[in-house]
């Protein structure tokens, strides 16, 4: 059967990744939210599927149901996006600098 709704049949919708995956754009997450260190950072890199918010508890919650091993890590940032640092999910670095 068709499965990405455009009639043809070619089923070639691509599946929308849950919290927690690995990302590049807001479009490839279930959430539409990709967040990404390096929007904050530029010294950062790293990002995920991660989720609008209106608190940090909220966050905690949504993550907490996404199976994060360490959910109570993850904060609402200023942007109403759940930071997902700390969270278990995904892999974050930071370059330093040095003088």
């Amino acid at each position: 059967g068709d499965d990405d709704d455009s009639g043809d049949d070619d089923d070639s919708a691509v599946p929308l990744l849950a919290i927690g995956a690995d990302c590049t754009a807001d479009a490839q997450c279930e959430t539409g939210v990709c967040w990404d260190f390096s929007t904050y950072d530029s010294l950062c890199f790293g990002a995920v599927c991660s989720a609008n918010c209106n608190t940090s508890p909220e966050c905690v919650t949504i993550f907490t149901n996404a199976g994060a091993s360490s959910p109570s890590g993850v904060t609402c940032g200023g942007d109403g996006r759940c930071d997902p640092v700390g969270s278990g999910f995904g892999a974050f670095a930071c370059a330093s600098w040095e003088n």
